[in-house]
């Protein structure tokens, strides 16, 4: 329960991450790999910007998973408008 009240929190207060407060964001975003991103907020012509929500303490190897949530997060990207982002 306390990483969705916390993806939620971020999902309603988007200025947390230095988005504009009128920022839409939506929570569990499915991507075509079947991975889904804990906070997904679409910034209109200027892109998205993409949220993964961990409680606790960052430990050692979490940067690893970041990267590889990072990179099928690009690759999503690329897929739906064919270009590089």
């Amino acid at each position: 329960p306390a990483h969705r009240l916390l993806k939620e929190y971020i999902r309603d207060h988007p200025e947390v991450l230095g988005l504009a407060v009128s920022s839409r964001g939506e929570t569990e975003v499915g991507l075509p790999s079947g991975d889904r991103c804990d906070v997904l907020f679409e910034l209109g012509e200027t892109g998205c910007a993409v949220a993964e929500v961990k409680n606790g303490a960052f430990r050692a190897g979490d940067e690893n998973i970041i990267e590889r949530v990072e990179s099928r997060i690009l690759a999503w990207l690329r897929g739906q408008d064919g270009n590089q982002k």
